[in-house]
């Protein structure tokens, strides 16, 4: 009976809910400097990598039987290196304006979601897991990769205050953590010598993971601060600076620990589905694990959060006709980097106000899709954002930022 051996590193590509990093000065409501309540919702669709072509992803998710040809082909357009990511959140808000001293005061309360998901991949990774060992005989794989994942929740109370053309904001968060994993394979290599049945393995792999999945898990615990400015400027124009969710989780409970570091040859070998996990068709999968598997426990771990830097504009060009919204975004402690982009509208309707955006990030060279932005009623808002709406129908294209939805409702 054939004995397999499981080393889980997970480099799923997938679509993902994003509202990113919440900013306290990027909605639609920021213009507004009147005394209102209103409670704020903020999703969106967000996803990137610098190597995954549309065309690949969606014969991958949509057609199980992917050609030999789309998978020599996507693996053509793979540099040495390559990266995606994508960020799961939401967030429901609820803010107050109010005047007090002459200053038009706010104070909020929210509860946001994120699960943040990183990773990097070498081709050769790519390519074992699409094409199988055989097709690489006598040429030596260089493998290698990470992958970073945060699961948390954080509950945030925030104030702030505008006078005259300044206003200022900030909140703090407690966060709670649910689940985080790191996993790195660096260095590594697999040689397929004869018909692609005998390896010679050099593999070295750590992963740490903490999971407690079910939301309001007090197991892991952090802070969180979030800091802004903004300067109004003539005809309802501003412009602001922000930082946001700035802080650590601290993991102290149950986190395992599996380290991997071995020189090892085989014969007879299977390998299948590297992206998802190694198999290795051995004889003896205790004798393998005795050899050079070391399970750990580590009392504390801890993560920063995936801050950011924010600037924000809001434009007037022609007075109730043409309006630009400008976002850049800045992600220190991420690959990726961070994006940029503009969107610029036209006002037709109280209820439908279209718009042309375009952008720069996510690991996309260029992305350019549509907008929508009106008032239902008296107390409804909304914007649509579709940001790479035209990328999705070039399939040479890489995957990138989807969509963001904005829901407010005011209370008078």
């Amino acid at each position: 009976m054939k004995k397999y051996f499981l080393i889980t590193f997970i480099m799923s590509i997938s679509l993902s809910l994003s509202s990113q990093n919440s900013s306290i000065f990027g909605h639609f409501l920021s213009i507004v400097d009147d005394p209102h309540k209103s409670i704020q919702v903020n999703l969106g669709l967000y996803s990137g990598s610098n190597g995954i072509t549309n065309k690949f992803l969606k014969r991958y998710f949509y057609n199980s039987n992917l050609s030999l040809e789309d998978r020599k082909n996507q693996l053509s357009l793979l540099s040495d290196n390559n990266s995606m990511c994508y960020i799961l959140s939401g967030d429901i808000t609820f803010e107050n304006y109010q005047w007090s001293y002459k200053k038009l005061k706010s104070w909020r309360i929210g509860i946001s979601n994120l699960d943040y998901n990183e990773f990097s991949f070498s081709k050769d990774i790519f390519g074992v897991y699409f094409l199988g060992n055989k097709p690489f005989q006598d040429i030596t794989l260089k493998l290698s990769g990470k992958q970073n994942t945060i699961k948390s929740q954080t509950l945030k109370i925030g104030s702030g205050f505008l006078f005259n053309n300044f206003e200022s904001k900030f909140n703090l968060g407690l966060v709670i953590g649910q689940h985080v994993s790191n996993k790195n394979l660096e260095n590594s290599s697999l040689l397929s010598s004869g018909i692609g049945e005998q390896i010679d393995l050099d593999l070295k792999y750590l992963a740490l993971n903490k999971n407690k999945n079910h939301i309001g898990s007090f197991q892991s615990l952090g802070a969180s601060i979030d800091l802004g400015v903004k300067l109004k400027l003539k005809n309802k124009n501003f412009i602001a600076i922000e930082i946001n969710d700035f802080g650590k989780i601290y993991w102290n409970n149950d986190i395992s620990g599996l380290e991997i570091d071995t020189i090892f040859s085989f014969d007879g070998v299977d390998v299948k589905g590297f992206f998802d996990s190694l198999y290795l068709d051995i004889g003896s999968s205790e004798e393998l694990q005795e050899s050079f598997v070391r399970r750990t426990k580590i009392e504390k771990l801890n993560s920063k959060l995936p801050w950011s830097l924010n600037f924000t504009g809001y434009f007037v060009w022609l007075p109730t006709k043409i309006t630009s919204h400008f976002n850049a975004r800045i992600y220190p402690e991420s690959d990726f980097i961070g994006n940029i982009d503009l969107i610029t509208y036209y006002t037709l309707k109280k209820y439908f106000n279209p718009g042309i955006s375009i952008g720069r990030g996510f690991y996309q060279e260029f992305y350019a899709g549509l907008g929508f932005f009106g008032q239902l009623g008296n107390n409804y808002f909304y914007n649509v954002k579709l940001n790479s709406l035209f990328n999705t129908f070039v399939n040479q294209a890489k995957i990138g930022p989807v969509l963001e939805l904005q829901l407010a409702r005011t209370i008078n």
